[in-house]
């Protein structure tokens, strides 16, 4: 498991399940948890968790 940010802005199209959204260009800061499962030294299944709601409020999308 690990954790980590991600930052930056948002300057071209979001592609999401809900749509593609144009560029805001405002800033966002998400941190992020990676969940992996490891078998004979290669990861062989990931999950990545994430505050989605945050991160499209702070895109002003919500």
């Amino acid at each position: 498991m690990v954790e980590f940010h991600t930052e930056g802005t948002h300057s071209g199209t979001l592609r999401s399940s809900l749509g593609d959204f144009a560029p805001t260009g405002k800033s966002y800061y998400v941190r992020y948890c990676s969940v992996m499962r490891v078998k004979d030294g290669m990861v062989v299944e990931g999950r990545d968790y994430y505050d989605s709601a945050t991160f499209v409020r702070q895109l002003g999308l919500a």
